[in-house]
């Protein structure tokens, strides 16, 4: 293939990855969440939280729901920690079929 057809296949996949990766995320309720439970640095509930990311309890990949009730916070070396011990197991879960 040509570089020019490649540069099209791709940007027009681009849109498909973008929602993929953002339709499990439920924006309002990352928001209540942030309302329930403002940033352990900032004490704000809106803006940035320096040190702090909103995570799952139970990981979307393993069932869990994306709902504030299984949020938290988490410093970026408690997420490196579940990617790294939990991504293996995400990966699985996501091609294994479904039980009956």
């Amino acid at each position: 293939m040509t570089k020019p057809l490649l540069l099209c296949l791709l940007l027009a996949t681009l849109p498909g990855l973008a929602d993929a990766r953002s339709k499990h995320r439920d924006h309002a309720e990352q928001r209540a969440f942030r309302q329930e439970h403002p940033c352990p640095t900032t004490g704000q509930a809106e803006g940035a939280c320096p040190g702090w990311q909103v995570g799952y309890v139970v990981e979307l990949c393993a069932g869990g729901q994306d709902k504030r009730e299984n949020m938290r916070w988490l410093t970026p070396e408690d997420k490196r920690f579940i990617k790294q011990s939990i991504g293996k197991d995400c990966k699985k879960l996501k091609h294994a079929p479904l039980p009956n």
